[in-house]
């Protein structure tokens, strides 16, 4: 069956609703196979010191950070002190969370002539690699001279690290980050007045974005509680992250506001993301929980106490959050306008937001967001083991929790082990069934598994209470993808007028969702029912995402189904060419080249789409196919033709 179906996404990835930056890069904003590409200007032929180096590098270009950190540790203490494997040995021991080693080679750097680097030259894979290579890193000693002065931090010795940070940096990102660390350093010295001080004034080339966050925390310590709401009320706007809101809401909780923050709390609710758990629980420890809320989600409420920030390593790790945070949310946003505009392949370029995160974490580890912002990024570094790692640390108290367990999940099938994927996801649906997101990521997994009646019940049980309790912007959101994705259980166990009907109302709450009207539009295709309607509904999909192979496809198995093999296979080509790993639009131009009589190059694709990992039936499919070439069953009906489009053009 040839559907565009709700596919699990590849990455759980949640973003806070912040402002997207504009910001200078660190040293070190590659990706790590693209930091390893930096060439020290000499290696020493010492046979242990070389292959230390080799070790490294291999470990590195396999992303594997602790191995990688380790080797090149003990390559730099062989190394010349003016080669790039101080970089490397520095960069690495923070990447993976070793920041006493970092510091280390930390200092060694700011005593140490940078290594020179240039673009790499004729790069082979055209503008994609060309792009990549204008983010290798670039001398700087911007990094290095954070890990010194969060370090003297960690360890109390503010006069030290207020000193490190007076010294001039050279990126406009660590400056700014740089001198909100230094306003913390000095209100442990000298108290919160003279930290204001420092706060209000502005030097220029830098960015000023989470001041009155800070301002606020800081008042609030000198006890000047109505200023301190002003500077929040200032901070948070509808661009705000989700940080800002709950700390906000927390604040006037901690002050007796009960009435305000209950309002804000509920309307926390009414959203998505991780501040919808942060309303809940703020509701909760209120005593005002959400209807039917979760025992589980209440035992934690209670033991989550509204505190503000009451140190200055609590202080800097917000800052380096906050600004990591806004780093990722721009990163993610370039490479998902990069894949829209054709360069799908672009590797995630988050180290400056990984070696951030690593800081604040050094310096609080109740700091939660650090924990997840690691592990999304280990995710993103096919490090599954280490995103585990650091993802379990995100307590049940953190607002990122129910995206905690789906990253989890998503680590855990990246390293084949789908089975406590799926575990892991029905334990803490389980516990907590108002985590919508959580639950329709299991929803998936049933239906991948055809246990299609259990992922009915469940998007039922969804639907009715979204009717019931869900706010117009949460239903806005979530509704139409519960019906989609009940309408496609329904269609998938064969009852094809609920799954229509389903599929209808969804179309209804989201006219313009091009995954939707492709399913429904193949569906009354492939019965050959609503014709006209069924292709005018592909072509608006099209229309909307022309560079989606799948639903190029869709049309494509649609004129199949119809007996339009000629056009059919002008279709299938294209969106083999837009999705060459896809192992369903694969199998369907294997199906049509047998039909058009060219079996050698049937099985030749049926066989390309077994080395792209297709599911349990299509595997069987394929084996069927290969021994004794497409049944009868899955030739084309050859209805009569209507209303069909054009062929797709490049």
């Amino acid at each position: 069956m040839s559907l565009l179906q709700s596919s699990r996404c590849r990455k759980v990835v949640r973003l806070f609703a912040g402002p997207v930056l504009t910001l200078m890069v660190l040293s070190g904003c590659g990706t790590l196979s693209q930091i390893d590409g930096l060439r020290p200007k000499f290696v020493p032929a010492n046979k242990s010191v070389a292959g230390e180096y080799l070790k490294a590098r291999f470990a590195a270009r396999q992303q594997q950070l602790g191995m990688a950190a380790e080797a090149y540790v003990e390559a730099a203490k062989g190394a010349p002190p003016e080669t790039g494997v101080l970089h490397y040995a520095f960069f690495y021991a923070l990447a993976s969370g070793d920041v006493e080693n970092a510091r280390i080679y930390a200092d060694k750097l700011l005593q140490t002539e940078m290594p020179k680097v240039t673009p790499a030259q004729g790069a082979a894979d055209g503008v994609a690699s060309a792009l990549a290579s204008m983010q290798r890193p670039q001398p700087s000693n911007a990094l290095p001279r954070l890990t010194i002065a969060v370090d003297q931090l960690r360890n109390s010795d503010n006069q030290a690290a207020l000193k490190t940070l007076d010294a001039e940096f050279d990126s406009v990102f660590a400056k700014s980050v740089g001198r909100l660390i230094r306003v913390w350093a000095l209100y442990e010295e000298q108290g919160p007045a003279a930290a204001l001080e420092v706060l209000d004034q502005t030097p220029k080339d830098v960015f000023t974005g989470f001041d009155n966050v800070h301002r606020a925390l800081l008042q609030e310590r000198l006890g000047e509680i109505d200023a301190a709401k002003t500077a929040w009320q200032q901070s948070v706007t509808p661009y705000s992250s989700e940080l800002d809101v709950v700390l906000y809401a927390r604040f006037l909780e901690r002050h007796g506001k009960d009435g305000e923050a209950l309002d804000t709390y509920q309307k926390m609710v009414g959203k998505t993301g991780g501040i919808a758990r942060a309303g809940r629980l703020g509701l909760a420890r209120l005593g005002m929980a959400v209807p039917d809320e979760s025992a589980a989600l209440i035992k934690a409420a209670r033991k989550d106490q509204p505190v503000g920030v009451t140190s200055a390593r609590e202080g800097a790790a917000l800052a380096l959050v906050q600004f990591s945070w806004a780093g990722y949310q721009q990163a993610v946003t370039e490479r998902a306008n990069a894949a829209r505009a054709g360069f799908r392949n672009m590797p995630p370029m988050l180290n400056t937001q990984l070696a951030f995160s690593q800081l604040a974490n050094s310096l609080d580890k109740n700091m939660t967001e650090a924990d997840y912002l690691i592990g999304l990024i280990y995710v993103d570094y096919d490090l599954p083991k280490e995103a585990i790692a650091a993802l379990k640390n995100v307590a049940p108290t953190s607002t990122r929790y129910e995206y905690s367990a789906m990253a989890q999940a998503q680590a855990m099938e990246d390293l084949k082990n789908t089975e406590g994927s799926k575990k892991l996801l029905t334990k803490f649906v389980e516990q907590d069934p108002l985590s919508v997101d959580a639950m329709m990521y299991l929803i998936d997994y049933l239906q991948q598994d055809e246990n299609y009646d259990k992922a009915i019940s469940v998007s039922s049980k969804m639907i009715k209470r979204a009717e019931k309790y869900g706010s117009q912007e949460r239903n806005d959101i979530y509704l139409w993808r519960q019906y989609f994705q009940r309408g496609t259980a329904n269609i998938q166990a064969d009852l094809f007028e609920n799954g229509v009907a389903d599929l209808q109302q969804a179309i209804k709450l989201a006219p313009e969702e091009p995954m939707v009207l492709n399913y429904l539009g193949y569906s009354w295709a492939e019965k050959g029912v609503n014709l006209d309607e069924a292709f005018a509904m592909l072509e608006k999909a099209l229309a909307m995402r022309p560079d989606s192979g799948a639903i190029v496809d869709s049309i494509g198995w649609a004129h199949y189904q119809l007996g339009d093999i000629n056009t059919a296979l002008t279709y299938i080509e294209q969106a083999v060419g837009m999705e060459p790993a896809d192992p369903v639009v694969t199998d369907h131009l294997g199906d049509i080249y047998w039909v058009l009589g060219r079996k050698m190059e049937a099985r030749y694709e049926w066989r390309r789409a077994q080395d792209h990992e297709p599911d349990a039936k299509l595997t069987t499919s394929l084996e069927q196919k290969l021994l004794t070439g497409l049944p009868q069953s899955g030739r084309p009906k050859r209805l009569p033709a209507k209303a069909k489009p054009k062929p797709a053009t490049d």
